[in-house]
């Protein structure tokens, strides 16, 4: 194991020669947003594998409806990853945003049918090259829209999502591609998988949570006990077997320069993402460095977890999925800001040591996002590791 303390650096040739480097994320939809956005500096080739397990909010409405993966998670990443240098680059992004009135389903249903009139002012004018097609999906939710579906809060882009997954025969990687394409995102997203499955987990006092919103202490009161068992179910609360990673998944870790486990909720983010027979092996085929980016901060569903513990379950939840794998296969390093008392467990650098991986103490967090992760300081420092 190495310890560096010291600064990264990227030169400017560097951060030519970076451009268009491949590199893939597991994450979430949130906690990468900002890091995403000033990726886009540097990259316009990123892939980002992102969990579909969501079952909280408007994303469990449509789940429900549809017997869909959640796509509010795969809708935030993509709107991260498109430029807004325009108006109606800018109009669209919003648009894509908005979320309908909390004040009840009948505000919500009125400000639907405004928006799909044209009415609303949020997208008045607009020439984005994009928004027929995408009124066309609202419109095809609409029809297909359940009586009793609630759309209280809910997601003007998830909704657009929706229809486009009912246009596109439930084929979410074809909704993606033509996201992609029409919004001009400078990357990809992938979902980590299609099918309609929901996290479990089990707590080391006994305690079972069968869905993702239950354990992460945002929607629901947070756990006072460890997680010891996370896997996948169905509706029926039956557990299942890993589904097959798409191959598109596949390609893109076995093709990528760099693999990254960035910040955001340890279980329901970055483990979360592995969770597709196929991946673990794809990363430990490929030779390319793999680093893990710890959150700083308090994370409610890692309770109890230091970062040497943290970093001990992913490579172990890697090498479970592929016994065939080494621990220097799945991960060689570990980024953590120079300030420990950023992160709530102390850092237990002999763990680390026996793992393997080497440590980067980097100044990572500034002191108006204290104790996040300044994305202006952390993708500069991955693109320097990448190059060197």
């Amino acid at each position: 194991m190495v310890v560096i303390e010291k600064k990264l650096t990227i030169c400017p040739t560097q951060a030519v020669a970076a451009k268009g480097a491949r590199i893939v994320f597991f994450s979430g939809g949130t906690a990468f947003r900002a890091s995403s956005q000033e990726l886009m500096k540097y990259t316009e080739n990123s892939t980002h594998i992102i969990t579909t397990f969501d079952s909280g909010g408007s994303s469990a409405a449509l789940r429900n409806a549809f017997a869909m993966p959640a796509i509010g998670d795969l809708r935030n990443r993509l709107t991260a990853l498109m430029p807004v240098e325009t108006l109606s680059q800018q109009k669209m992004h919003d648009f894509l945003e908005k979320r309908l009135s909390t004040q009840g389903d009948s505000a919500s249903l009125q400000e639907l049918f405004a928006i799909l009139e044209q009415k609303d002012t949020l997208i008045a004018d607009t020439n984005h090259k994009g928004i027929g097609t995408f009124f066309a999906w609202l419109a095809l939710f609409v029809k297909n829209m359940p009586q009793d579906f609630s759309l209280k809060d809910a997601s003007l882009g998830n909704l657009i999502m929706a229809g486009a997954y009912i246009d596109f025969e439930y084929d979410l990687h074809k909704v993606l591609r033509s996201m992609e394409e029409i919004l001009a995102v400078k990357g990809h997203v992938c979902p980590s998988c299609v099918d309609n499955l929901h996290l479990h987990v089990l707590l080391e006092n006994g305690e079972e949570f069968f869905a993702q919103h239950e354990f992460t202490g945002k929607n629901m009161p947070s756990i006072e006990s460890s997680i010891c068992k996370f896997c996948l179910c169905n509706e029926d609360r039956e557990i299942c077997k890993l589904p097959n990673a798409s191959q598109e998944v596949i390609d893109a870790i076995a093709s990528a320069e760099l693999i990254c486990f960035p910040m955001g909720s340890f279980y329901s983010s970055t483990l979360a993402s592995l969770l597709s027979y196929g991946i673990a092996e794809a990363i430990a085929k490929n030779p390319c460095k793999k680093v893990f980016i710890p959150s700083t901060g308090i994370d409610p569903e890692s309770y109890g977890l230091s970062v040497g513990v943290k970093t001990q379950r992913l490579i172990n939840q890697l090498m479970d999925a592929y016994p065939k794998g080494k621990r220097e296969d799945f991960l060689q390093a570990v980024f953590l800001d120079v300030q420990s008392e950023h992160y709530p467990q102390k850092i237990e650098e002999n763990l680390l040591k026996s793992l393997g991986v080497d440590i980067f103490k980097l100044p990572l967090v500034s002191e108006n996002l204290a104790p996040a992760i300044d994305a202006e300081k952390l993708i500069p420092e991955l693109i320097s590791y990448l190059n060197n």
